[in-house]
């Protein structure tokens, strides 16, 4: 190539071989993606591909089955999530046990994608019979 041409670099974004939780970013060029050729020397171009995690989040909503209206508007039905990860930004497995209304909703914060998580009621205490947690055929998991 004659010296002080002027060319482009350019990747084709790459696909695949990644962690579920990871996805590919947009590729940076060092010094840049538009180099002069020099006289007499070579210039390298660093083509850099980096990698952004992705993250979601797991929704608990708290439902009544059958007649509600024996339950207290004030009754608080503690719901915890425990996941095998730490949420984004934090250290440790995230674990949380949201206090919540019928109908309520809490929401964790972003955790990777590919988490498991499970789900589990305490036993009420508030002076009333009640049945165990509906939970299916076994307790119940999310996987992001």
């Amino acid at each position: 190539m004659p010296a002080r041409t002027a060319c482009s670099v350019d990747e084709v974004p790459p696909t695949g071989n990644l962690l579920p939780a990871y996805e590919w970013g947009a590729a940076t060029y060092d010094p840049s993606a538009t180099p002069t050729v020099p006289a007499g020397e070579t210039k390298v171009v660093t083509v850099h591909n980096h990698t952004v995690p992705i993250f979601g989040q797991v929704k608990v909503t708290k439902k009544i089955s059958g007649p509600a209206g024996g339950v207290k508007a004030s009754a608080v039905f503690p719901i915890t999530v425990t996941c095998n990860a730490p949420a984004q930004g934090q250290a440790g497995n995230y674990s949380n046990t949201f206090n919540l209304n019928a109908n309520g909703t809490g929401t964790t914060p972003n955790l990777p994608v590919g988490t498991a998580c499970s789900v589990s009621e305490a036993a009420l205490s508030q002076g009333s019979w009640w049945m165990s947690p509906m939970r299916g055929h076994q307790s119940p998991a999310v996987r992001m």
